[in-house]
């Protein structure tokens, strides 16, 4: 290069490019983790502005315009200033700013919100139970000062993993007009670890660079979707840059005891299944071999068969199992995701158990908690994707039967924090009662997999990740969950 310097680094749209000599570009691109061939883009952040800074000291570039060398190196300083005032909140050694609350906030709490007024955007991903729903509170007279809207807080945030959908639009609209936005959620991630850029593209736009960028330096693809590489990684990236705030429990000397995990067998109907074989084996084979439209319209209704018929072929052995236990004087919440289902516990359960899933009111719902809570009902059927936000069922209950599987680990964790959370007394078990036909024994086994995407993320440096499922199978990243269940259909179905 000209000038005695190995490349230059200009800025267009919004972006940082760099070129350089191919040795320059292969090492920065060995640093940042980057594949592609070509030119360097990058987005025009503090954090990436550090980057270049660091990188310039070593291979002295040329700027232009030159005063984009002042402008990196004063967004650097930026990244360093925030960096150490993070860690001084964090450690304890700032004081909190004053935050008055109806219900005072822990130290922990106090925390995020101090980081949210230095960050601006931050998701918070603090474990279930620890408040999260707390640090967006006592910020009306912040508010009542401005006409417009200038703080934006999003809860469950999860609920944005996928875009496309008027909820993700909408949430995009609304952040972007926003001078601060809060995402609350422990469990960013549900199947596909690339869902976490669609959360922080809402909360951040431009954090981690395009989707395309994401996908090609932390993904590979798996089917139609994709998976990240190394979860640990990206994790500790996304702490790092200071993208997301996670404490755990026993970060803030507030750990529960660990939930008790259990896998129990439960008989089936096989006549059920037996009665869909030749409807299934067709799906399946359209499943492998269809076209690429038409495949994967056989994948989605063999899903919603094959799930909705197994959940059907064990409801009256799950029932009498949850029944037992509520004889015994338990009181259990049982998870489950289909109407039928929900018709045959009731048939057997009777008044008993109450309801809390997609369909009642919030009038019914808060009933069925007032019974639940009162000692009028002894089961609680909650629907797997129900529950956000509620509070007050650990004061009567400590265990959890998952009566249907879904494909997510992470629905399986909210719902364990329905009771795993303060409050509660005692440990709380977690009772997964799985049919050993069906679709139960591939989704205990995949569930592996994805809980290892999510758990890497959330937890970059806990290694010590529970298998739920024993012996389950190995799975090859290559093959979508709805090919393996059209093989699982013709192998178990011949």
């Amino acid at each position: 290069m000209n000038n005695g310097t190995y490349g230059t680094v200009s800025k267009a749209k919004g972006r940082i490019r760099i070129e350089a000599d191919a040795h320059v570009l292969r090492r920065l691109k060995r640093m940042l983790g980057i594949g592609r061939a070509g030119a360097i883009t990058l987005p025009d952040t503090p954090d990436a502005a550090e980057d270049v800074e660091w990188f310039h000291r070593r291979y002295p570039l040329t700027f232009e315009p030159a005063t984009l060398r002042d402008e990196i190196h004063l967004k650097a300083r930026l990244a360093r200033i925030d960096r150490e005032a993070v860690g001084a909140i964090l450690s304890g050694q700032t004081q909190a700013l004053p935050c008055e609350t109806a219900i005072p906030l822990r130290d922990y709490q106090r925390a995020c919100v101090d980081i949210l007024r230095l960050r601006k955007r931050i998701l918070c991903g603090d474990s279930l139970g620890l408040g999260k729903t707390a640090n967006a509170i006592g910020w009306a007279d912040f508010l009542k000062q401005h006409k417009r809207i200038r703080f934006v807080v999003m809860d469950e945030c999860q609920e944005l993993r996928k875009d496309g959908t008027a909820k993700y639009e909408a949430a995009q609209m609304i952040a972007a007009e926003a001078e601060y936005a809060l995402g609350l959620t422990a469990t960013p991630t549900y199947n596909y670890g690339d869902e976490i850029y669609r959360v922080l593209e809402v909360l951040s736009p431009g954090c981690l660079g395009t989707a395309s960028e994401f996908f090609r330096d932390w993904c590979s693809s798996w089917g139609r979707n994709w998976i990240v590489s190394d979860p640990p990684a990206l994790g500790q990236s996304l702490v790092d840059r200071q993208l997301i705030l996670r404490r755990r429990r026993r970060d803030v000397g507030r750990e529960l005891p660990a939930l008790n995990i259990l896998v129990e067998a439960v008989p089936y109907d096989a006549k059920r299944l037996e009665a869909i074989k030749e409807e299934s084996v067709r799906l399946a084979k359209l499943a492998l071999g269809g076209a690429f439209n038409e495949a994967g319209q056989a994948i989605r209704q063999l899903d919603l068969k094959m799930r909705q018929v197994t959940g059907i072929a064990k409801a009256p052995y799950v029932a009498d199992f949850v029944k037992r236990l509520a004889d015994s004087g338990e009181k259990v919440l049982l998870a489950g995701w289909h109407r039928e289902v929900y018709a045959i516990w009731h048939n057997i359960l009777g008044k008993r158990a109450v309801f809390y899933t997609g369909t009642e009111s919030p009038a019914a719902k808060q009933a069925a908690v007032d019974a639940f809570t009162s000692g009028a009902a002894d089961v609680f059927i909650i629907s797997l994707r129900s529950g956000a936000g509620l509070d007050g069922l650990q004061k009567v209950a400590s265990i959890i039967a998952v009566g249907e599987l879904d494909w997510s680990p992470e629905v399986h964790n909210q719902l364990a924090g329905r009771l795993n959370r303060d409050g509660q007394d005692d440990i709380v078990t977690l009772c997964y009662l799985i049919a050993a036909g069906g679709s139960d024994p591939l989704l205990a086994s995949i569930l592996n997999l994805k809980g290892e995407q999510a758990k890497g993320i959330r937890d970059p440096g806990d290694n010590g990740a529970r298998d739920l499922f024993t012996g389950s199978a190995a799975i090859t990243r290559e093959e979508t969950r709805g090919k393996l269940l059209a093989k699982a259909v013709l192998e178990g179905l011949k």
